[in-house]
């Protein structure tokens, strides 16, 4: 598989990822679970760093395509 397709797939991956922890953290949050809200928004958080970092790469190897 060539980089920027598999860049671009590890972008679509972590972007599914973050937008599947915020709403499991919507839906904690109004239980007033906090400690597992904590625990969701900073796996969201992490996850869209990867997703930007994908994407910068992704684009990257699209550039040099």
């Amino acid at each position: 598989m060539e980089k920027s397709k598999s860049e671009f797939i590890q972008t679509v991956i972590f972007s599914i990822i973050l937008i599947g922890q915020l709403f499991l953290a919507s839906r904690y949050w109004p239980r007033q679970d906090y400690i597992g809200t904590a625990i969701f928004l900073v796996v969201a958080v992490l996850s869209g760093i990867a997703a930007f970092g994908h994407f910068l790469e992704w684009k990257k190897a699209k550039n040099k395509a």
